[in-house]
């Protein structure tokens, strides 16, 4: 439990940072598009970390995403409608 939303996402980014430190892929899933961007961005700046996000903007493109979602060293975020 967290107080407030940026303990959430300071631990969150953390735990993701950890984790993809070891190579292995991350989904981050989110519960709105608002919520997606945040966190994609707060990740590109705070951790200098490329991601890609899933948030049903771009249907074709996404697909795309979502094909190389599993590969070595892939962080994604998505929310729960894409």
């Amino acid at each position: 439990m967290f107080t407030h939303r940026e303990a959430k996402q300071t631990a969150l980014i953390k735990e993701i940072t950890s984790v993809h430190a070891t190579g292995r892929p991350v989904l981050v899933g989110t519960i709105s598009v608002e919520e997606s961007d945040r966190l994609a961005e707060a990740l590109r700046q705070t951790g200098g970390m490329a991601c890609e996000v899933l948030n049903a903007k771009n249907d074709a493109w996404e697909a795309s995403i979502i094909a190389r979602a599993g590969v070595l060293g892939a962080v994604t975020i998505s929310t729960n409608m894409a």
